[in-house]
């Protein structure tokens, strides 16, 4: 019979948000119970690792590992599981089949599949720079895998730049993985965020910051190119907090700035 103990969770007071942590904690423990010693990892991503998340409006980016692979059996499991979270949290349910640690990361060994490489190396990447350890332990620190160069962030750059395009009607379709909210307030909120993330991918090119954060990329945005201050001002203002009472035109305005940054960054990436 399993083991039913607590997880020992590592980084938790590292998350601002009660909602989150109880969130990571319930989540956790239903990966606990069931896989025990089969978990390798558990970390959280996306803006609750960036302390931007908002209740009622984010999800925790889940990302669980196992040692093994992901089996029949493990299925029949994580669909009662997932009914459960979705009713503790139904604005917060990230609960998603384990990834095997394997197969993400052994393309890292075989460098002549350049498929497969590329891959682990976009995992090693994510782990590294947006992401909190919150079980189990470090995937990645002893893989000797270099920081993100100025190539590759062109190329993670790319999407987010073809994301603001299609959301200013550049672009006739979609092209990323992507989706854009529907809803005004959340639709605004999430531009500005991809503001935040071109910066990054400029600073992390020219090997000044590897952070997503806006609470790191910002300040140092506004540093190094003080005539971008008044839209990186703009920015700050919206990429964490709701507007509420957001209207078409704020987004339409909002996005004849965007997309000139965008495109600024992108010259600059494509500038050895």
């Amino acid at each position: 019979m399993q083991q039913q103990s607590d997880p020992p969770l590592v980084n938790l007071s590292l998350f601002g948000e009660e909602f989150f942590r109880e969130a990571i904690r319930y989540h956790v423990y239903e990966y606990w119970t069931y896989f025990q010693n089969r978990i390798a990892a558990i970390y959280i991503g996306g803006s609750v690792h960036r302390n931007e998340a908002v209740p009622g409006v984010s999800d925790l980016d889940l990302y669980p590992f196992i040692v093994d692979e992901f089996n029949e059996t493990d299925r029949k499991w994580f669909k009662q599981a997932e009914q459960r979270v979705e009713l503790r949290y139904p604005s917060a349910n990230s609960l998603c089949p384990p990834r095997s640690v394997t197969e993400r990361l052994d393309g890292l060994k075989s460098p002549v599949d350049e498929i497969a490489y590329v891959r682990s190396l976009a995992w090693v990447h994510r782990l590294r720079y947006d992401t909190t350890l919150v079980l189990g332990g470090d995937l990645i620190g002893g893989l000797g895998v270099p920081d993100m160069d100025k190539s590759q962030a062109r190329d993670y750059f790319q999407s987010v730049w073809d994301l603001v395009r299609y959301a200013a009607g550049l672009e006739s379709e979609n092209k990323t993985d992507f989706r854009l909210p529907k809803v005004l307030s959340h639709r605004l909120r999430k531009l500005a965020r991809l503001a935040v993330l071109g910066g990054a991918y400029l600073l992390i090119g020219d090997g000044e910051l590897y952070s997503f954060k806006g609470a790191d990329v910002l300040p140092r945005l506004k540093e190094r190119f003080p005539h971008w201050c008044a839209f990186l001002n703009e920015t700050e203002a919206l990429y964490i907090s709701l507007t509420p009472s957001a209207t078409d035109s704020e987004v339409d305005t909002y996005l004849s700035q965007l997309v000139p940054w965008m495109d600024w960054i992108g010259k600059q990436l494509n500038t050895e």
